[in-house]
This record gives structure tokens, C-alpha cells and sequence, in this order.
């Protein structure tokens, strides 16, 4: 009849919830085990990824995925400025 089935507007509805956020300025020295625990604190991640170079070296940014906007807001809060190692995040 075209109308979309229950289970399919939970998905969309909850696909259309997630945002992402950028996280950069990341200290080289900072292991991404521990970035990647940080932005845990802020909110359910349903994916992190720091970027990696050509050369397979982890760049100094990523993008981190929250299921909701409020796990992306709280991590802007918190942790933009936040000195890790030798750099401040933003």
C-alpha cells in the first residue's frame, strides 16, 4: 500500500537522530584508545574514526558519531579546548 512498515520509520527516525562531530587539533602523542574513551563519557558513540594519512599515520582529526544530539552537544562542551599532551582540542 506504500506506506512504510513500523520497523522501517524506527530505522529512519533513528538514523535521522545520529550526528557527527569533528574533533581536531589531536595530539600525536594522544593514543586513539584514549580519544576514543573520552568521547564515550560524553554519550553512546556509534562510531569514532581518526583520520589516518597516506602513509598510515593517524592524523591530528577525526569524526565522531553520537546516537543522539545530545551526546554530540555535551562533547562540544566538555571537551572543546581540553589540553591532551601538548595540544587543546576543538
Amino acid at each position: 500500500n506504500g506506506t512504510p512498515k513500523t520497523g522501517e520509520n524506527e530505522k529512519k527516525n533513528r538514523l535521522q537522530a545520529t550526528t557527527t562531530v569533528f574533533v581536531g587539533s589531536i595530539s600525536d602523542r594522544a593514543p586513539d584508545i584514549m580519544i576514543k574513551r573520552m568521547l564515550q563519557h560524553c554519550g553512546s558513540v556509534l562510531n569514532w574514526k581518526r583520520v589516518q594519512g597516506a602513509n598510515g599515520k593517524l592524523q591530528a582529526f577525526g569524526f565522531c558519531e553520537y546516537e543522539n544530539p545530545e551526546g554530540t552537544l555535551r562533547c562540544i562542551r566538555l571537551l572543546n579546548g581540553w589540553q591532551i599532551q601538548d595540544k587543546k582540542l576543538v
